[in-house]
């Protein structure tokens, strides 16, 4: 905090407008509602009256919070922000990265520690790579980009990021872990190449008294993209477990449990060994088997988010650098 104090440099809303407690609570609600459709999707079934009728009212609520914050006079995020590409296209990349990555952590250390066995610990050690691949990379994304422009360089991590995804499809329980760790080294790799510069152009397209705003609004597309990408890509690994989950005969009475949760799956089957039953070894094979085709099912949808991200970035992100225009004048 010290640090901060003294080498950061001061910014702040010469105006000093008020807040917007209008502007917040569509937000937050508009998310909330619609996230919680996406996740209970799956559970509920996707035209249950809770999930349609939810999922509408956060999209109506979107709406709503476009409209209101076009017409207030001191919006929490002003609407004019977005006719800047270099500001609409550095926040699509940044949601769009996260989206892959926050998905891909989540789902993974499931993978490590249900699957593969491993302690939270031991799990967490071997997302390892993932930074060893990005810090390198962000540390010299700036350079890259005074040579081949912002939009390619993004798009090339985005690129690079969908390429693993698409290995990673073809993952089975019996995979070395050197293949996962090339994978977690390529996407740290294309985040590093993703973040730098498209945080740049974010805070480059915006007045300097509106820093705290841009530094919000690229901090909530993280988070929004993270978790859309948690709700979505989650929802298609369960809705791909429920599909694929054989449970065995003699354990119809837990049906519902384990076709529904892969944990509560493989708590059982550990509970059934302790007792002796055998039945709870078929379980968890079962289980693990389904879980695998869901998680490597649903790689492909993030492996799709980032292609289409680096497509988008490619053709309409500017090239310009730290606030300057090539010479194509994009």
């Amino acid at each position: 905090m010290g640090l901060a104090v003294l080498l950061v440099p001061s910014s702040k809303d010469e105006a000093e407008n008020p807040m917007d407690p209008i502007g917040a609570s569509l937000s937050v609600g508009a998310l909330g509602l619609i996230l919680y459709a996406i996740i209970e999707g799956p559970s509920l079934g996707w035209t249950s009256s809770r999930v349609l009728g939810l999922g509408s009212i956060g999209l109506i609520l979107t709406f709503i919070f476009i409209r209101w914050e076009k017409s207030t006079t001191h919006p929490m995020l002003p609407m004019d922000f977005f006719s800047d590409r270099g500001f609409t296209m550095g926040l699509v990349a940044i949601s769009l990265a996260f989206f892959v990555m926050f998905s891909f952590m989540f789902t993974q250390m499931l993978h490590f520690q249900l699957v593969r066995g491993h302690s939270a610990f031991d799990a967490a050690l071997r997302f390892l790579w993932l930074p060893l691949g990005l810090m390198p990379s962000a540390a010299n994304s700036d350079r890259l980009c005074e040579r081949f422009g912002n939009n390619n360089v993004v798009s090339f991590g985005l690129s690079l990021i969908g390429f693993a995804m698409l290995v990673f499809t073809t993952v089975e329980r019996e995979t070395d872990y050197a293949v996962l760790a090339v994978i977690f080294f390529l996407i740290g790799i294309g985040m590093g190449l993703t973040m730098a510069p498209s945080t740049t152009l974010v805070m480059d397209s915006i007045p300097n008294d509106k820093a705290g705003v841009g530094s919000a609004t690229n901090d909530a597309s993280r988070e929004v993209g993270g978790a859309f990408g948690i709700a979505i890509v989650g929802s298609a690994v369960n809705e791909i477990y429920q599909r694929e989950m054989e449970v065995p005969v003699g354990l119809e009475g837990h049906s519902e449990v384990v076709s529904e949760s892969f944990p509560a799956a493989i708590r059982i089957g550990n509970e059934l060994l302790a007792l002796g039953d055998e039945m709870g070894h078929e379980l968890i094979v079962n289980a693990e088997s389904a879980f695998v085709e869901g998680m490597t099912g649903a790689a492909a949808i993030s492996a799709m988010a980032a292609i289409i991200n680096a497509v988008l970035v490619k053709l309409y992100m500017p090239s310009r650098i730290f606030g300057e225009e090539m010479p194509d004048g994009r």
